[in-house]
């Protein structure tokens, strides 16, 4: 489509610019930025992003370590309330029992979940 030219123009920029910073970073700086370019932010879901981003920050050389702290025990509580939601969701999918009633559906509770 036409109008999606000027998208194109705006990755092909970004990209050549990036790839082009990621040599001269230093390593957090370029792992976000290899991960930027291999998933865009909106194709990530929230949580695993705070997961990668726990992951690199806790090499960085300004690191905050109370900060850190935090954010690793709230991606924790986060994953605890996820697990139990999960559970619920399980638990009321096989109450329903729309495997054998519906043959035809897909059973990916999961998938559907996130």
């Amino acid at each position: 489509m036409p109008e999606e030219d000027v998208l194109d123009e705006a990755l092909n920029f970004s990209t050549k610019h990036l790839l082009v910073l990621r040599k001269k970073m230093d390593g957090n700086k370029a792992e976000q930025i290899q991960q930027s370019l291999e998933y865009p932010l909106h194709w990530r879901m929230p949580w695993t992003e705070a997961r990668d981003f726990i992951a690199i920050y806790q090499y960085d050389a300004k690191m905050n370590s109370v900060l850190l702290e935090l954010a690793k025990l709230n991606f924790n509580i986060m994953q605890s309330v996820y697990l139990k939601e999960l559970q619920e969701l399980v638990e009321w999918w096989e109450d329903l029992n729309y495997k054998e009633r519906l043959p035809f559906a897909r059973d990916r509770l999961l998938e559907c979940y996130f």
